[in-house]
């Protein structure tokens, strides 16, 4: 079927797979951005704790009160 005929299990697991997937990614950018600044993400992204990118240190101190993963502030899941 469809992405779109997903019943509510079926997107609850494509959204921890999309989680997993964001985590993955924002760990590569975390040892990019540590060997040079210049390879940092160009959007921030926060997923399980991680927050990654060329204005990371900024987002930092704003605290993410929902706990989703989001990217450049956008949540990032499908509902």
């Amino acid at each position: 079927g469809s992405i779109l005929s997903m019943g509510y299990y079926a997107r609850r697991n494509f959204n921890v797979a999309l989680d997993a997937l964001l985590y993955c990614v924002a760990e590569a950018c975390l040892v990019m951005q540590d060997r040079d600044m210049a390879l940092a993400a160009p959007y921030v992204m926060r997923v399980g704790g991680l927050v990654v990118g060329k204005d990371a240190k900024v987002a930092r101190g704003r605290g993410d009160v929902s706990g989703d993963a989001t990217l450049g502030g956008l949540p990032f899941s499908y509902d």
